[in-house]
């Protein structure tokens, strides 16, 4: 006897049994006088927390009272001395001083149930089973009316009381912890993880649907001998609870009434709402099947291809092996992209499906994506993504963010509009500014959920994505290099050469080191004769196994296609539950796997047929509703199709809210049905789909433009791409927008009168989307064929827009003269015109391209007329762009144009124009630092413009700020603020795209730093790498900076020879910026210093008369040092002490 007391209470006698859960002992009630079971709870991983959670779940359910249930008696702490077992009954460990150790552990005392547990008992009869589930079922609904669900039902937990009749008493009550929490314990998962329902296993809210899944699994193995589903890994076992469909019970135990087969199959229904309401209800079908009311004179026969198990995930263990470190590494704050690639069928998707398990299961949060060949809405991935992230339950999720990121977020997922009707939109950027401050808000949301969980992002055949959605997600990977965000991209390399965008992403992620790939091969012939035992559920033959592998070469999809082929065609039966297959030298394997699915298709009915090539004519995901409208059947036939359809595993009804929506097996069986489907009812299909859509979702142009165009109207196509164009562009999925516009272009006679309004449109949104990609030639083409048209049109202000965009496009390939010559061709058109916002922008842009051209009245001219206009017309970033451009003409006082540069900055802020914003408080900045302001204040402006860069997205320019502002941290000599700033600056860089300009002035910052703690050679050496790197990446404003740089610190550290030489490399570089002014500025010093006076007042004339040409602020107070430094050589020290007094640098 064990010689150890609860509480002064609880007479331990003897040890009952031991699980995950605990060791429950016999003991004695001391004070009542009766037998009572102890259960010690397991202190493994369980904490403090997880310990008071159990014992406050249990003392919860000690309320329960009835028959089928065990009563809990008492529940809490105490110390305890452990009776351990070693070696065959070697019991009490000790402590260091011999005694007996004892520790603080959680107990449960219950109620005593002399008996064998379910699983002990096991088999039985079906009589028995059903009144098993009977009353298994009346203590459920007592629990669940109390408010208490079980969560870890399973034999084990079910006691058949000894003696009379069956008794069934549950256990374990509330004592169920969580999956995640057991997967850190080896051995303690097994037990729980065959019975557990998909919410219990992903840490859902679980009500009693959740026990009713658990009794599902019960019934199943209790009728058939055999567990739903199974594996060696426990989380491959929950991935098939997840997203498995089970093998029907009778599959295994034909003789089992129909009704009861149903019956489990309902109990294991993915989703609660799939299952039966209550145990009551599942109490009263048990007994109606007992009773022998539910069953017919002749039971329907079961579908050999309902024998079939699918959805386990076989061989790929090292693959699988791979995913997991690669979500360990994100978890741990490494984020990465995931390529996975490989062929059509070779199981993408359902090998990212095991990681998406372990995610959700070990407590990470699963945001999918999924992408068709029939294209869709630009950024139709990420609205998938944004349904999930902000929904929840039908509800809001509060993520704490600010209204302007949900009003970003909106404009890619439009359809979320009426859950947010408080948030207003944003006021419109410029493209470039606009997308990223898109982006950001998404970088955002992805910021906020990793706060709660790790995150896991997965987008399905990346190959068909839109270019919007895989831009995002490379800016989402550049910015979350330290965020615990894995990004997932399944793609087949067979499609890259069709994909819009994709290579150059693909390299981008490679090249800049964020994406590491898993490709994935054909299966060997053991795999295939193992992936064949799975689907099987026995043994293939190795003749069989060797032809089918020989014909398929191991795709896994071909071979369950073959598989299933075989099946149909009578060449492989099931006989008293065994396969037996034709002799091989006999059997027909199809030769291609496209074959075998039109084989498969032949044996259907021909209303399934008809139905399925309408379908696939919808795409490889199609929704009821549409289908039901575009369809010649009825409503029931049709259900009969689909439901043919579901039998034969070809579709499957996916999870979408609010609609019921099916989902082919696999995108090749839509694409095998149309390429089989003549060309006239190919037409005739698209042109009942456009109908139907056209009726039911009105606004979605893409499909109906593709519809449409494929259904031969042409006219009704060309609308819808406009319309899906603007869309395109209004969400800055430029290669979308190109080719919409372009199909719509397609649609247009030359001549057509009639025709030239959508002509217009669509040139004018082509050359937009060849803008915004860079390609300005083309873009000046379209817009130079768009402007006549709406000029006949009478749309003068569209034109004159169009003008400031044809001189911005010839600015963007470096040819200033043109764009002036261009802005001034279109002034000249419009001198005449009414005044419109239009013309406003030309006039500014005409005023900006004669400050690039150093013709700087015109350009005050123009740029005030500009201000007035956009005044009158309430144009806030007209004002606000022609008011930053003043401030940078030099011919008013240094406090004028700071004022004008204030205006502005203001003006951008008050009207949302954060990349106006970003330009005016740089510019502010350097104009209050040559006015002598002082340093803390110009250090504000540029985190103020790094603030508004980093929430448009604007990486390069946030860089730019930053290193700013580590400039200015350097400079009051904050060496720690420095050290900070720069490695932020560094960490920065690494996420942005060619960041050398940045990365070069860091390392210049960091030789200064060290010169000015006196190590001269490691400074130096510092300038030297900054040198070569601006070689290696040579930019001529960057050379130029880099030797202008080199030349004034050598000049303050009196190493004139040094300097001069820099001085003159910075001017051998082609003149491009106020780089050119600065060097000459750093020669004239340097020649008053030699005593060489004339050279420096020839020098420093040559500076000023840059300086105006480029009249940047900072060089006012060089060109002051510079005219000081020479008045100081002649011995002019008035005028000397007043070039330092009117201009000293804090």
């Amino acid at each position: 006897m064990l010689e150890t007391t609860l509480l002064n209470r609880y007479q331990i006698e003897a040890e009952i049994g031991q699980g995950g859960m605990g060791t429950v002992y016999r003991a004695r009630d001391r004070l009542l006088d009766r037998a009572v079971a102890v259960k010690v709870l397991a202190e493994a991983g369980l904490g403090s927390h997880g310990r008071n959670r159990l014992l406050k779940e249990a003392r919860a359910a000690a309320q329960l009272n009835h028959p089928n249930i065990v009563a809990i008696y008492d529940a809490g702490e105490a110390e305890f001395q452990a009776p351990g077992r070693r070696n065959g009954g070697e019991t009490a460990r000790t402590a260091a001083g011999g005694a007996v150790e004892t520790r603080a552990t959680a107990f449960i005392v219950m109620e005593l149930v002399e008996g064998r547990t379910l699983y002990e008992a096991w088999p039985l009869p079906l009589p028995a089973v059903l009144d098993v589930a009977a009353q298994i079922c009346e203590a459920l609904e007592h629990a669940h009316a109390h408010g208490i669900v079980h969560r870890d039902l399973k034999l084990e937990n079910v006691l058949l009381a000894a003696g009379g009749p069956l008794r069934v008493k549950l256990t374990d009550f509330g004592l169920a912890r969580s999956i995640a929490s057991r997967l850190t314990q080896e051995g303690t998962l097994i037990g729980t993880v065959f019975y557990v329902a998909p919410e219990v296993a992903l840490g859902q809210p679980a009500d009693g649907r959740a026990d009713l899944y658990s009794l599902g699994v019960m019934l199943y193995e209790l009728t058939t001998g055999k567990l739903p589903f199974t594996a060696d890994d426990p989380l491959a076992v929950i991935s098939q609870h997840l997203h498995a469909p089970v093998v029907p019970p009778r599959a295994h135990q034909p003789e089992l009434p129909a009704a009861l087969d149903g019956l489990i199959v309902r109990l294991l229904g993915k989703r609660p709402e799939d299952r039966p309401a209550s145990a009551a209800e599942v109490r009263a079908a048990v007994a109606a099947i007992a009773r022998g009311e539910t069953e017919a004179a002749v039971q329907p026969g079961l579908a050999l291809l309902d024998h079939i198990a699918r959805g386990r995930l076989v061989a790929r263990e090292r693959e699988t092996h791979d995913l997991r470190l690669h979500w360990q590494r994100a978890a741990a704050g490494e984020g990465h992209v995931l390529l996975v690639t490989g062929e059509p069928g070779i199981g993408k998707t359902r090998l990212v499906r095991e990681l998406i398990s372990r995610a959700e299961v070990s407590g990470g949060r699963v945001l999918t994506g999924e992408c068709y060949a029939e294209g869709g809405a630009p950024y139709g991935p990420i609205a998938q993504m944004l349904r999930a992230a902000l929904l929840e339950a039908g509800r809001l999720n509060d993520l704490g963010l600010p209204p302007a990121v949900f009003a970003d977020l909106l404009t890619l997922a439009p359809d979320l509009q009426p859950h947010f009707t408080q948030t207003s939109p944003r006021a419109s950027l410029e493209p470039q500014a606009e997308q990223s401050r898109v982006f950001e808000s998404f970088v955002a949301l992805c910021g906020a959920l990793t706060a709660r969980a790790p995150l896991l992002l997965f987008l399905d055949d990346a190959h068909w994505a839109d270019s919007g959605t895989l831009f995002l997600l490379r800016h989402l990977a550049r910015r979350t290099r330290r965020q615990p965000i894995l990004t997932v991209l399944t793609y087949r390399e067979t499609e890259l050469d069709q994909a819009c965008c994709l290579p150059d992403v693909l390299a981008d992620l490679n090249r800049e080191r964020l994406s590491a790939r898993v490709k994935l091969g054909r299966f060997s012939l053991d795999e295939t004769r193992e992936l064949l035992a799975v689907l099987l559920q026995a043994p293939a033959a190795d003749d069989l196994v060797a032809a089918i592998q020989r014909e398929t070469e191991g795709n896994p999809f071909f071979v369950e296609e073959v598989c299933k082929a075989l099946i149909e065609e009578g060449q492989l039966t099931l006989a008293d539950g065994r396969w037996q297959a034709t002799p091989v030298d006999e059997i027909v394997i199809p030769q291609s796997v496209r074959v075998t699915i039109q084989a498969r298709l032949g044996k259907l009915p021909e209303p399934t047929q008809e139905a399925l090539r309408l379908a696939a004519v919808l795409g490889r995901e199609f929704d009821f509703d549409t289908l039901a409208r575009a369809s010649d059947l009825g409503e029931e036939a049709l259900i009969t199709a689909l439901e043919a359809a579901e039998h034969a595993q070809l579709i499957a009804e996916a999870r979408r809210a609010a609609r019921t929506t099916f989902v082919f097996a696999h995108a090749l069986i839509p694409a095998t049905l149309r390429e089989n489907t003549g060309r006239l009812r190919r037409q005739r299909l698209h042109r009942r789909a456009a109908l139907a859509i056209e009726a039911l979702r009105p606004e979605d142009y893409e499909a109906l433009a593709y519809h449409t165009e494929r259904a031969g109207d042409e006219e009704r196509a060309r609308a819808h791409y406009l319309r899906a164009g603007d869309r395109a562009l209004a969400v800055f999925a430029n290669q979308e927008a190109e080719r919409h516009y372009s199909a719509a272009l397609e649609t247009l006679a030359e001549t057509q009168a009639g025709q030239q309004p959508d002509r217009a449109h669509a040139l004018a949104g082509l050359g937009e989307a060849f803008f915004r990609q860079g390609r300005y030639e083309q873009a000046s083409q379209s817009w130079q064929a768009s402007i006549p048209l709406f000029r006949a049109l009478g749309d003068s202000s569209r034109a004159a827009r169009l003008y400031a965009r044809l001189g911005r496009a010839a600015w963007q390939t470096d040819d200033k003269a043109r764009g002036l010559a261009i802005c001034r061709e279109g002034l000249a058109l419009f001198k005449t015109a009414p005044e419109s916002a239009g013309l406003a922008y030309l006039i500014h842009e005409t005023g900006r391209a004669c400050f690039f051209n150093h013709l700087h009245d015109e350009a005050r001219t123009l740029c005030q007329q500009a201000l007035e206009i956009g005044m009158r017309l309430d144009l806030a970033e007209v004002q606000a762009e022609a008011l930053a451009t003043l401030g940078l003409l030099p011919d008013e006082t240094l406090e004028a144009r700071a004022r004008l540069l204030a205006r502005s900055v203001t003006l951008a802020e008050s009207a949302d124009l954060p990349a106006t914003a970003v330009r005016g408080h740089i510019n502010l900045a350097n104009a209050i630092q040559a006015l002598g302001h002082p340093l803390s204040e110009v250090h504000d402006h540029m985190l103020r413009a790094r603030e508004h860069a980093r929430r448009i997205g604007h990486g390069a320019e946030e860089l730019k700020c930053l290193v700013s502002v580590a400039s200015t941290t350097l400079q009051k000599g904050d060496l720690a603020g420095y050290e900070a700033v720069a490695r932020e600056a560094r960490e920065l860089a690494a996420q942005v795209p060619r960041p050398y300009w940045g990365t070069t002035l860091l390392i210049l910052l960091d030789g200064v730093r060290l010169i000015q703690a006196g190590d001269f050679e490691a400074g130096l050496r510092l300038f030297d790498e900054a040198e070569a790197q601006a070689h290696a990446h040579p930019h001529p404003g960057l050379l130029q900076e880099v030797d202008a740089s080199r030349a004034n610190l050598c000049l303050a550290i009196g190493d004139l020879e040094q300097s001069e030489a820099a001085a003159r490399r910075a001017l051998a570089v082609k003149e491009v910026g106020d780089e050119a002014a600065a060097a000459y500025c750093t020669l004239a010093m340097i020649h008053a210093e030699q005593g060489r006076l004339a050279e420096a007042h020839a020098v420093l004339e040559r500076a000023q008369s840059e300086a105006a040409r480029w009249p940047g602020l900072p060089l006012s107070y060089l060109l002051a040092q510079a005219r000081a430094t020479l008045a100081a050589a002649e011995g002019r020290w008035e005028d000397a002490d007043a070039e330092v007094a009117t201009r000293t640098q804090p």
